[in-house]
C-alpha cells in the first residue's frame, strides 16, 4: 500500500522531532517548556496548477495536514495528508520509523461531527479516525475547542487549526498526545 506518485512535484522538507525547551505567555500566564518536541516543516509548489494559481480553480482545493511524533522517544513520526482537489480526495502519509527510514503510505480517514461555519460555509470535522493497517498505525483525533476558524477573507487561507487530543497505537504500543489538526478549504464541503 506505498504510494510514491502521490508526493510528485511537491516539495518538502521536515525536521519532525526537534527538542524544544522555553516558554510560551498565555493570557498572562508564563507556561515552561522542558524536554518537549515540536515538528518545523516547509512545503512548496505542490504541482498542482489548481493549488498554485486561484484563476484556476484553487477555491475547491481542502487539506487535512498532521504532523506529531508516533512514539515517547520521538524517534517515530507521522506526516498526514488528505488532499481533496476538485472532487477527487487523496490520503497519504509519510512515516519516519526508528531506524531513520521514511516510507509513503495509503491511509484510510473517517471524519465525524461535521460542523459548518457561519462566516465561510465550510465544513471541519470535530472527530478524525485514521488507520494505516500497513503501517499497524491507528489513531483518533477529538477537537479541544468548538470552531477554531480562521478567515483571511481570501479561499485559499481560510481554514481551521484545532488543538486536539489524540490517542491510538503503533505497532501495538498506546500513544497519547495533544496535536494540532491543520485544515485548510471546504474539507468536509
Amino acid at each position: 500500500e506505498r504510494d510514491t506518485a502521490l508526493l510528485s512535484g511537491s516539495y518538502q522538507f521536515a525536521f519532525p522531532n526537534m527538542d524544544v525547551q522555553g516558554t510560551v505567555t498565555i493570557d498572562g500566564d508564563v507556561h515552561e517548556i522542558q524536554n518537549a518536541t515540536a515538528w518545523f516543516d516547509r512545503q512548496w509548489a505542490y504541482g498542482s496548477p489548481e493549488i498554485l494559481d486561484p484563476k484556476a480553480g484553487a477555491s475547491t482545493a481542502a487539506w487535512l495536514w498532521i504532523g506529531t511524533p508516533l512514539n515517547e522517544a520521538s524517534t517515530a513520526a507521522i506526516s498526514l495528508w488528505d488532499m481533496f482537489i476538485d472532487g477527487t480526495r487523496r490520503s497519504f502519509a509519510t512515516i519516519l520509523d526508528e531506524h531513520g527510514v521514511q516510507t509513503n503510505y495509503l491511509v484510510n480517514l473517517r471524519y465525524e461531527q461535521i460542523w459548518t461555519s457561519e462566516r465561510t460555509g465550510n465544513s471541519y470535522p470535530r472527530k478524525i479516525h485514521v488507520s494505516v493497517p500497513s503501517a499497524d498505525l491507528m489513531m483518533s483525533f477529538q477537537a479541544m475547542f468548538d470552531e477554531p476558524e480562521f478567515d483571511h477573507g481570501q479561499q485559499m487561507i481560510n481554514g481551521c487549526q484545532s488543538l486536539s487530543e489524540m490517542t491510538g497505537t503503533y505497532r501495538g504500543v498506546p500513544i497519547e498526545r495533544h496535536v494540532i489538526v491543520d485544515m485548510i478549504g471546504n474539507l468536509c464541503g
